[in-house]
Formats: structure tokens, C-alpha cells, sequence
């Protein structure tokens, strides 16, 4: 039914009814008032003198869609649903006070094949429109005699004897109808009514349940719209104008199987599997309708996505790629929406552990947004955004932050600093300083976004919930569970009402959780998450996707400390594979991963095998072999993949526990060659105060003790003097065989502690990019790094220096204008699809 008006004492204007109106006060007629005798007696499909039938039955007020598509072309183009009721329904039924499907001819009425749920606010020719567009498509339908149940026409408008139908009489016309077809605008507003929330609940819950019953007919809307809407699906906060039909819908809501939680989830499945549905019923015409068949595939692709179907979602934005790119009409409008296309499969790919895909797109899209648009553009802000984010992800941090400087800078500049947009970016930037061990920066920037969050979406909208999620990941890498704690449960609590508990992202902040438990030995509770993640992670991103890696490692961490150390080298395998295979051999998560699995093995008591190990480790994350090169060897950056600060800290805590092992095997000389030159190379650094944590992307050992070179300086010195008497030198977990003085105990039975953590918190798999935003005023021009923030009392953002030329976009120069779609150039995977017919637009 319709959400529009609301019910009041003038008999002249539409009642409530049973399409309780969504909007309170009375509809406001775009034009004068039409006499029913100008339009509908023209029409000739209303009979002014027919003899009223009040026993007529609701699911037998459904109209043709004929009758539809006449009245339709003879009114005002500018006419909502609500001006027809007022300038056409009301004039027309006021003397019989009855429905208007009263006095509709017999050939024209009749039972309900469709039922419609939308706005009263919704244009009516765009509303007969949709309807027409999805009876067309579907096998079978006749265009013209198909009979729609359209609120207006079946529900008396007359306040004085309107009759509420019963809420099971009405879902009784949903359960009748063979579709329910929900509308929604440009807004999309009608996901947030909860009259068309409860409509479609029923149409997906009663009857035969079958998804396959709802049909959705969105038009065009930019991605980031589409995310909105359906992260915020929650009849809970949905609206209606009458709280006496929000007690009685919300009261049937919570009666069904799943209550709310499972309303809001059902819905969210069921608009995902109605516009893979209409994708299916258009490719049989995708000859004839390129465009719209198009359009579909990028909506449904941006639904997948957001659904956590990426294998789904990928293929679907492959197959939009391919058709605009062997189109042969394109058009420089077709050229924005396949640059949009390419970086939302750009940020698919990088959730999916394909980086190296993933930037070859997001390149291709800076450049062509960048010819298109111009660099200061909302939408090349954007995509270089999302290019930082994938060079953050990947550990080229370097590379990463004057990216996100410069989107900073464009998106204030056109959105204004308090945007929540720009809040995005701060959020972003923030994980890189968390990443970089930089936390009170991090914190202030986090501070910020979410204070503009709040204020402008709400405390419980999902952009505002991720940078809560970004703060608890920042007090937990300062050691602050007092303050993580509470804030992940905030997260968890409201992902798995508004997700469910089967969602990745939900799983995200589990593992989280986890993670800040197991860190302060409350390993029970710990397990527990990481088992519940771990599932979700498989089942939903894959068995080798990086967050289930993450999850893996984390989770072998716990085992091992908690004794089962052959489980725990299983999964420390798995993840390992899974490194290499996604990341390359020479990663530093690669290596931190070795590390872990040669403390592993000096636990059990293979020495050989940790050793051999911990060098695969140290090729890995440490430039110079102090070992072989000479204990006088400068240290330095290292240079494996890696993201500096993370993979200096790892270098350190792999060389002071590769010492750790020299001395349990007696080569003290070589242990304080380690310790000298991790000491030297890589000091510790003086920010570094937080307690330690377990880290989901790293997860190295730490170094074993801060006394650590002290307890190789005694050792070693007691192995000098052992020596001179003539006696070898014992491990020290056997203690001295000479009465040298006490046993010092072996730092393998220390407690294990895993690195502090320095990383940034899961991708976000929502993340979608906006399309074409109106063209604002120019930037005015800044130097490097000068965001403006003294303005609007905001906090400097620090820059450091790079030399390394990483703050410029290494974009492609297509030899083809901007205004073509050859302009892309090939792009890795796609492969142009040629139109083999005549299509039309």
C-alpha cells in the first residue's frame, strides 16, 4: 500500500484506511482540481452512475493496467499518488462516499495478480511506469489486462466511512497476488515506511514464501544511495504518521518466526533476490535493452556486494564492464557509469585478497575520473580514497597517506569539513596511523569523525558504528580494555541486529573482540569468538581469503597458548598458505607468520626445525643477515614488502627471539649478535607504551622479555668462562652442569605475548563508490599537505615527508578522448561483449 496522507475530520480528503499514509497533513494537489467528467468519463472506463457493491472483496479491487497507463497519460506529469487522490478519487467517489474500484467497469476490475507497495509521494507516472516495466518483462504477463492492487483505487478515501481493513485482510490481497512489486523513488525512501516494510515482509513471509514472488522497481541510484538504504533496513526505526499503526504492525512483526531481527534479515535477502531475478528475466532481452539490462547488473552487483555474495557480485560487475565495453553507442554519461563500475569492482577485488587487480582498476578509474570530472571532483576524490585504502591494506603506507591527504583536502573543499563523507577519510587515515603506531593522532582524527558522524547520520548508522569500531581497534592497540571492550560490544550488538550474526563484517568484529580478550588471558570467552568468526569468515569470504587467515593465525595464537600446540601449528599452516598464496613469499605478513611457527617449534622442542624457521623469517623481514654479513652490518629499512614502521618492529621481535633460541642451543656469540644488531637497526620505538595485544594481521611473537639482552649478556659471560675450565657450554634450559650458580630459567617458558598490534581493522565490504555528484566550485589551490584545518576549530593533521614521489597517481594516458568508452583502454579480466543486435537506450 501506499505511505503518504494521513487521516483527518474533512470528509473531502483521503482517509487513512488501511493505507495509513506515511507523511502527516493533507496532500497538496499540483495543479487545480480535475472534475471527474474532463478525464475519467473521456477515459470511458468509470461508470459515474453504477450501482455500488460494498461486498465487493478487498483482493477483488485490483485495476487493469490499461485503465492504469490511459488515466495516467491524461493527467499532470508533475502529479504525485497523492495529487490523484486528491484532484481524481476523492471528486469522483465523493457523492457515493465508496471506493473508486466501485465504480470501475467489471472488464476493468477484478482479483489481484499484483500487489504494489510505495509512496504516496511517489510521481504517479513514474509509479505506472515501473509497474508497466515489470509486468513487460515478465513471461506470460498480458501489459494490458494484468490487474494491479493499487491502495487508492481498492481503499475507501472518505474519512467519514473509511474502514481500517484488518491487517490479516490485507496481507490476505499480498498472499492472493502471484508478485508484490515494491516501488521505490529516487530517494528510496520508501525502505525506511513501515507500511511498505510490513508489506513486503508479508509478501516474502506468507503465502508460499518464496522470494521469487517480490519484484523491486528501483530506477537509478548512485551506489552509495543503494548502501544506505539497505544497511538501514530496520522496521524497528521504520515510520508511519499514526502511532495506532505502528503499535499493530510492529505487534504483527514481532509475532512472526524471527521477530524483528528476522524481518529486517528477510527483507534484506529478498530485495537482494528479487533484483537477481529481474537480472535473469533481462537477459532474455538484453539485445533490446542493453542499458536497463546494464543498470541491473551494476544495481544487483552493488547488492551483492553489500549482502557479502562477492563470487556473486563480481560476476555480475564483470558482465556490466563487458557489454558497456563493447557497446557501440557510448556516450561520455556511459564513460562515468563504467569508471564507477570499475572502482566498485576495484574495492570488490581488494576485499577479496586480489590486490594486484584491484589496483590496476583503481588506477584506471583516477584517470578517467580525473579526465572526466577533473582531479577536485567528489568522485576522483573518492576513487583515489579507495586506492589509498588498497595501498594502506597491502602495507605501502608511504604510498597511502598523501592520497589520503589529497582526498581530505578535495572533499572538504566541496563538501565542507563537518560532511560526513569527509569523516570517511579521517576514519581511513586514522587506521593508517594506528598501522604506522602513531595512536594519539589516530585517536584525534577518530574523535573528530565520529562527533561529525553522530551529529549528521544518527549514533547507530552504520558509517557511524565503523568509526566506533576504528576507536575500540585504537584503544586496543594502546592496551585500553576498559575502553575497547565496550565500544566493540556496541559494534557487535548492533552488526548482528542489523547484519545478522551470519555477516562478515560481523564476524570482523568478533574476531576483534576476541582478540582483546585473549590478550588478557580471558581465553574461554576468546576461543569462542574466534570459532564463531571463523565459521562466518569461511562460509562467507572463502577458505583462503585474508580475514580468514587473520582469523586462523589469531586463533593458533590462543591454542598455543592454551597448550594445543599441534592444532595451533594446523591452523598457523593454513594461514601461511594463504599469505603466500594471496600476498607473495616476501611479505612481511609472511614472514611474521614464520616467526610464529618457529616459536612454535621451539616450544615443542624441535630445535632444528625453529631454527630453520626463524631464517626464512629473518630473509624475510630483516634487509642485512647479521649472522653472515657481520655483526658490524648497518641496519635500516627493511626491504620485503612490508609497511615500515610494522615491518621494523617485526624485524626486531624476530631477531630477539631467533636470540632466544641461539642461547637454549649454546651460541651465545651469535645471540648477542642478534641482540646488538636489532638493538641498533631497530630501536625501540618511544611511543610504543601500550601493553601488548594480540594483532589480527600481523599476530608476530613480541620480543620475549625487555630483559631480554641481559639475560644474553649473563649467559653469554658465564659461556666464556665455562669455556676457559675447559667445560662446553649447556643449553640454559639444562641450568650450569658445573656449580656455576643458578639456572637461568629459559625464556622459551616466558610467557608468550603476541606483538603489539599495529594494524588496521577488516576491510569494509560495504564500501561502495558514489557516482556522479554535481560538479562544485573549484578548489582553491593548497600546498602539500595544507588541509585548512584552522578552519571550523579541527585538529592539524600531521604529514611526514616522502621522497618518494608516492603522492602522485601513476595513471594510464589512453590514446582515445575522455568522452568515449575506448578511452578505458583494456582492463585486466574484461573482455568487450559486442552487441549482436540493434539495442535501444
Amino acid at each position: 500500500m501506499g505511505c503518504g496522507a494521513s487521516k483527518n475530520g474533512d470528509s473531502s480528503q483521503p482517509a487513512q484506511g488501511a493505507a495509513s499514509q506515511d507523511a502527516p497533513g493533507t496532500p497538496k494537489a499540483s495543479g487545480t482540481v480535475i472534475v471527474e467528467s474532463s478525464l475519467l468519463n473521456r477515459a470511458s472506463q468509470v461508470n459515474m452512475n453504477a450501482v455500488v457493491d460494498s461486498g465487493r472483496k478487498l483482493a477483488d479491487c485490483a485495476i487493469t493496467l490499461a485503465f492504469l497507463r490511459e488515466l495516467s497519460n491524461e493527467m499532470d506529469k508533475k502529479w504525485t499518488a497523492s495529487d490523484v487522490v486528491t484532484n481524481i478519487i476523492i471528486p469522483a467517489t465523493k457523492e457515493k462516499k465508496c471506493r473508486f474500484a466501485d465504480l470501475m467497469m467489471d472488464k476493468n476490475v477484478g482479483s489481484a495478480q499484483w500487489f504494489i507497495s510505495y509512496r504516496w509521494e511517489t510521481n504517479f507516472r513514474d509509479l505506472v511506469s515501473a509497474i508497466d516495466r515489470a509486468v513487460r518483462i515478465e513471461a506470460g504477463m498480458d501489459p494490458d489486462n494484468t490487474r494491479v492492487w493499487i491502495d487508492i483505487f481498492a481503499v475507501n478515501q472518505h474519512a467519514s466511512t473509511a474502514q481500517q481493513p484488518d491487517l490479516q485482510e490485507v496481507g490476505g490481497v499480498i498472499d492472493q497476488a502471484s508478485r508484490t512489486l515494491l516501488v521505490l523513488d529516487t530517494s528510496g525512501s520508501a525502505l525506511t515506511r513501515l507500511w511498505c516494510l510490513w508489506e513486503v515482509g508479508r509478501a516474502l513471509l506468507g503465502g508460499s514464501g518464496e522470494p521469487a514472488r517480490l519484484r523491486v522497481g528501483l530506477p537509478p541510484l548512485e551506489a552509495s544511495l543503494i548502501e544506505d538504504l539497505y544497511v538501514n533496513i530496520d522496521a524497528a526505526r521504520a515510520k508511519t504518521s499514526e502511532e495506532v499503526d505502528r503499535t499493530r504492525l510492529l505487534r504483527d512483526i514481532k509475532a512472526a518466526a524471527g521477530g524483528l531481527a528476522g524481518h529486517t534479515r528477510s527483507i534484506k535477502q529478498g530485495l537482494v533476490a528479487a533484483v537477481q531475478q529481474e537480472v535473469v528475466l533481462l537477459s532474455k532481452v538484453k539485445e533490446q535493452q542493453l542499458h536497463p539490462y546494464i543498470d541491473s547488473l551494476h544495481k544487483c552487483a552493488v547488492l551483492e556486494q553489500l549482502a557479502g555474495q562477492y563470487g556473486e557480485a563480481e560476476k555480475h560487475y564483470r558482465e556490466a564492464l563487458e557489454l558497456y565495453m563493447g557497446s557501440q553507442d557510448g556516450k561520455p554519461g556511459d564513460l562515468v557509469e563504467a569508471t564507477v563500475l570499475i572502482n566498485n569492482l576495484a574495492v570488490l577485488l581488494r576485499l577479496t585478497g586480489r590486490f594486484q587487480e584491484s589496483e590496476q582498476l583503481s588506477r584506471t578509474a583516477v584517470d578517467m575520473l580525473t579526465k572526466v570530472h577533473g582531479a577536485e571532483h567528489v568522485a576522483t576524490a573518492a576513487a583515489v580514497a579507495q586506492l589509498a585504502v588498497l595501498l594502506r591494506d597491502v602495507g605501502r603506507l608511504a604510498e597511502a597517506e598523501p592520497l589520503f591527504m589529497k582526498a581530505l583536502v578535495a572533499k572538504r573543499a566541496m563538501l565542507g569539513p563537518r560532511h560526513h563523507d569527509c569523516a570517511a577519510t579521517l576514519n581511513d587515515l586514522a587506521v593508517l596511523y594506528i598501522n604506522q603506531g602513531r595512536h594519539p593522532e589516530a585517536q584525534e582524527l577518530l574523535d573528530l569523525a565520529l562527533d561529525i558522524c553522530e551529529r549528521s547520520l544518527g549514533h547507530n548508522h552504520p558509517r557511524t558504528v565503523k568509526v566506533v569500531e576504528r576507536l575500540a581497534l585504537c584503544f586496543k592497540a594502546m592496551g585500553k580494555l576498559e575502553k575497547a571492550e565496550p565500544l566493540f560490544k556496541r559494534v557487535l550488538d548492533t552488526r548482528t541486529s542489523v547484519l545478522g550474526a551470519g555477516h562478515s563484517q560481523t564476524a570482523a568484529v568478533m574476531a576483534h573482540l576476541a582478540q582483546l580478550y585473549a590478550a588478557h588471558s580471558r581465553l574461554e570467552e576468546a576461543q569462542v569468538l574466534f570459532e564463531g568468526a571463523l565459521a562466518v569468515q569461511q562460509s562467507t569470504l572463502g577458505p583462503e581469503h585474508m580475514e580468514t587467515a587473520t582469523t586462523l593465525n589469531s586463533m593458533g595464537l590462543l591454542l598455543q597458548a592454551k597448550g594445543a600446540r599441534e592444532e595451533a601449528r594446523g591452523l598457523f599452516m593454513r594461514a601461511l598458505n594463504i599469505r603466500k598464496k594471496v600476498l607473495g613469499e616476501s611479505h612481511f605478513q609472511v614472514g611474521a607468520l614464520y616467526n610464529n611457527l618457529a616459536m612454535l617449534a621451539e616450544s615443542m622442542g624441535d630445535l632444528g626445525e625453529a631454527e630453520a624457521t626463524f631464517n626464512k623469517a629473518m630473509t624475510i623481514l630483516v634487509p642485512h643477515d647479521p649472522l653472515h654479513e657481520g655483526g658490524d652490518t648497518e641496519g635500516g629499512a627493511p626491504s620485503s614488502q612490508g609497511s615500515g614502521a610494522q615491518q621494523s618492529k617485526l624485524a626486531r621481535s624476530v631477531m630477539l627471539n631467533y636470540a632466544g633460541l641461539l642461547q637454549q642451543l649454546g651460541r651465545l656469540e651469535e645471540a648477542q649478535v642478534l641482540v646488538d644488531h636489532a638493538n641498533r637497526a631497530f630501536p625501540t620505538p618511544s611511543s610504543s607504551g601500550a601493553n601488548p595485544a594480540f594483532n589480527r594481521n600481523n599476530s608476530s611473537l613480541i620480543d620475549r622479555t625487555a630483559a631480554q639482552q641481559e639475560l644474553v649478556a649473563r649467559a653469554l659471560e658465564r659461556g666464556r668462562s665455562k669455556s676457559s675450565n675447559g667445560i662446553g657450554a649447556s643449553p640454559l634450559s639444562q641450568g650450569s652442569s658445573g656449580g656455576g650458580g643458578p639456572a637461568v630459567a629459559p625464556p622459551a617458558e616466558q610467557p608468550q605475548q603476541p606483538l603489539q598490534p599495529a594494524d588496521e581493522a577488516a576491510p569494509d565490504p560495504g564500501s561502495v563508490v558514489p557516482e556522479q555528484q554535481p560538479d562544485p566550485a573549484p578548489l582553491a589551490s593548497k600546498k602539500s599537505g595544507d588541509l585548512g584545518m584552522h578552519t571550523n576549530s579541527l585538529p592539524p593533521i600531521k604529514t611526514r615527508p616522502s621522497n618518494s614521489g608516492a603522492g602522485e597517481v601513476a595513471v594510464t594516458s589512453p590514446s582515445a578522448s575522455a568522452g568515449s568508452l575506448a578511452a578505458l583502454g583494456p582492463l585486466p579480466g574484461i573482455k568487450p561483449v559486442k552487441a549482436t543486435k540493434p539495442v535501444a537506450a
